[in-house]
């Protein structure tokens, strides 16, 4: 059960727990950010995702470190029955596990961050822009012939 009484695990299938020694591993890898958004994170607020079928142990390569809304997206999914009775219609809610899928490729391997470093570079003189050529003037009398539904006169 979780904090909110709801059932974590409604398949069929017994979920083995994440070992204390995977998790660390994991938590190193991840350098305490989310695999998919890259949120920062400590070890308490994430939690490990294991993308694998549930009666496969998990290891380092098959568990995530993930944000809670990242690992609602990629790993479970909150099913909400509404019950309709005679006299009253009431909800049921449970966290139902997606089935086993392939993540993006952005989310198994963490990119490193490179350190921002500023290149300093040599002052380098604009050449002063040139000004456009002046326009010529016309008389409104050859502006008035040159468009199409002037007709002049015979």
């Amino acid at each position: 059960m979780s904090h909110d009484g709801i059932p974590l695990n409604s398949g069929t299938e017994s979920k083995k727990p994440v070992p204390a020694s995977v998790k660390a591993e994991v938590y190193d890898r991840a350098k305490g950010r989310c695999e998919s958004c890259r949120e920062k994170l400590t070890r308490s607020q994430g939690e490990f995702h294991h993308w694998g079928k549930p009666r496969v142990t998990p290891s380092a390569g098959t568990v995530q470190f993930l944000c809670p809304s990242c690992h609602k997206t990629y790993g479970h999914a909150i099913k909400v029955v509404v019950h309709r009775g005679l006299l009253r219609k009431w909800k049921e809610t449970t966290i139902v596990r997606l089935p086993v899928r392939k993540h993006p490729k952005r989310i198994r391997a963490v990119p490193a961050k490179k350190p921002m470093v500023k290149k300093k570079t040599a002052a380098k003189k604009t050449p002063a822009k040139k000004k456009p050529a002046p326009r010529k003037k016309t008389s409104k009398k050859s502006s008035r012939r040159s468009r199409a539904w002037f007709v002049p006169k015979t």
